[in-house]
C-alpha cells in the first residue's frame, strides 16, 4: 500500500529558542533542504533510497530553496512535559501556520 508518505531527517543550519522563566517562548531554524536523509526505508534498499532522496532533493532545486524555516509564533503548555508549539513553516517560498505537539524529557 503506497501512503505518500515517509520519514527522514533534515540537518539544522541555525536556530535560537528563546526562553522567559525557563519556558519555551518563541524562536525560529533553518533546516538545510540539501541534508534530506530516507529513514524509514531498509538501508538495504539502496535502489529505493537513492531514487526518493534524488526525488525529494530535486524538487527543492538546490539552487533556489537551499533551505526552509520554522518560525515559533506561539507556545501553549499543557503541564510541565506536554506543549503545542505553533509556527509558521516556510518551504520553497509557501508559508503555512502549522501545529507540533512536544513533550518534553530530561
Amino acid at each position: 500500500m503506497r501512503t505518500g508518505k515517509h520519514e527522514g531527517t533534515l540537518k539544522l543550519k541555525e536556530g535560537i529558542l528563546l526562553f522567559k522563566n525557563d519556558k519555551l517562548t518563541g524562536g525560529y531554524f533553518m533546516a538545510d533542504m540539501n541534508s534530506i536523509e530516507i529513514t524509514d526505508i531498509p538501508v538495504h534498499e539502496t535502489i529505493a533510497i537513492r531514487n526518493l532522496t534524488t526525488h525529494l532533493k530535486s524538487d527543492y532545486n538546490k539552487q533556489k530553496y537551499l533551505e526552509s524555516k520554522f518560525e515559533i509564533t506561539n507556545v501553549q503548555y499543557t503541564n510541565d512535559t506536554l506543549l503545542k508549539i505553533n509556527g509558521n513553516m516556510t518551504i520553497k517560498d509557501v508559508t503555512k501556520n502549522i501545529s507540533i505537539p512536544v513533550h518534553l524529557k530530561n
